[in-house]
């Protein structure tokens, strides 16, 4: 993007600090600040981050936890118990219909086996693959999370440039901090009193 002084004629409204008018001339071109080459600079950095792959050299002031992540391991778990318990329910009644029913004839005892068996291989079934589609969805809604919170990371570095890091030391420290986890390839949580709270992918 490209940076020029104009000359214009008849200026018809204002809105903020830019203006429609008339006619305008382009005079000359005009460098960009500092601050628009630091982000530009920055942005292409961005690009070359190894997202969510460890470096295997965390910080040792970190919280450092390994994760497939947190909330697809809670989902999984969620999801199996609930499965389980629903899928066992109606398997228990249909396999206690199918029996009584089978029972009535003359090979009540192998029918009464057999359903047994095809109900607890429903259970198995139905319990799997509400897992997986469980861990799935929380697998997306966890990457996605971690997108933004990537992003926002990013963002706050990209303000910190355009402002020339004009403002407290402390802060200019622990905005880099946060950014440095994401260029490591780990995630951040967040962070308590100073502690960054970091996640590994495994």
């Amino acid at each position: 993007m490209q940076n020029y002084e104009a000359e214009v004629e008849d200026i018809i409204s204002w809105d903020g600090d830019k203006c429609v008018v008339r006619r305008a001339r382009l005079l000359k071109e005009v460098p960009h600040p500092k601050w628009w080459n630091d982000v530009e600079g920055w942005i292409e950095t961005l690009k070359s981050i190894a997202w969510l792959k460890p470096d295997g050299k965390p910080k040792k002031e970190w919280k450092l936890f390994e994760t497939r992540s947190a909330a697809e391991d809670a989902a999984r778990d969620d999801a199996l118990n609930a499965a389980g318990a629903a899928a066992l329910d109606a398997a228990r009644d249909a396999a206690g219909a199918a029996a009584r029913d089978a029972a009535r004839d003359a090979a009540g005892a192998a029918a009464r086996d057999a359903a047994r068996d095809a109900a607890w291989a429903a259970v198995r079934d139905a319990t799997r693959d509400a897992a997986w589609a469980a861990a799935r969805a929380a697998a997306w809604a966890a990457a996605w999370a971690a997108a933004w919170a990537a992003a926002g990371d990013a963002a706050l570095y990209s303000r910190a440039l355009v402002s020339n890091w004009n403002f407290e030391s402390k802060h200019r420290i622990h905005i880099k901090k946060r950014m440095e986890v994401w260029q490591k390839g780990y995630g951040l949580l967040g962070d308590v009193d100073g502690v960054l709270y970091v996640y590994e992918k495994i």
